[in-house]
């Protein structure tokens, strides 16, 4: 079965600490102030969490141990990481999940062809434990290339984060890659 740690540990390297980009739409909170964003935790999601607006020092104070509890509840547990037999699999939805929302579940189910409702129900998960893992690796990552390039086309403002999220998508290649070099995948 997928790990979680495994998920958290490459998501927590490339999220990274505080930062607070006017073109990052996750940057604002519910009064549309301008609090940031800290190890890959929005403000839309951290007010979530909280239960109330946050401020930007709601944000910077925000710690490892938090983070990893809402990327658990809010991202993995969702896509029912626990239950995919793969690590490549898991960790690729999980990472695109965390970085663009549903549209990582809908292509991954396009990959799969199962219905695209957005959902990890029992038909996905079945789908997505009997799909060869290398090649859904392979064919998920094609279509988070296109989905970004069409993202940035329809959005021009969000063309900043487009090398970005190229490299991140270059970097989750080669932490699996290693993975499975070194026999834990």
């Amino acid at each position: 079965m997928a790990n979680f740690n495994n998920a958290i540990k490459f998501v927590l390297a490339k999220e990274g600490g505080y930062q607070a980009h006017p073109n990052d739409t996750g940057n604002y909170n519910s009064k549309n102030e301008l609090v940031g964003t800290n190890l890959g935790v929005s403000a839309p999601v951290l007010e979530r969490h909280l239960g109330r607006i946050v401020t930007e020092q709601d944000m910077k104070s925000l710690t490892q141990a938090t983070a990893k509890e809402i990327y658990r509840k809010n991202f993995w547990n969702p896509i029912q990481g626990d239950k995919i037999v793969h690590d490549s699999t898991a960790i690729a939805i999980f990472d695109w999940f965390v970085n663009a929302g549903r549209p990582a579940i809908i292509k991954a189910q396009e990959v799969v062809k199962v219905q695209t409702d957005g959902i990890v129900g029992r038909l996905t998960l079945k789908a997505l434990n009997e799909y060869d893992p290398k090649k859904f690796f392979d064919e998920y990552q094609d279509k988070r290339v296109e989905w970004y390039r069409r993202l940035t086309d329809r959005r021009p403002t969000l063309r900043v984060f487009l090398n970005g999220w190229l490299n991140r998508i270059s970097s989750l290649t080669n932490f699996i890659t290693k993975k499975e070099d070194n026999g834990k995948s």
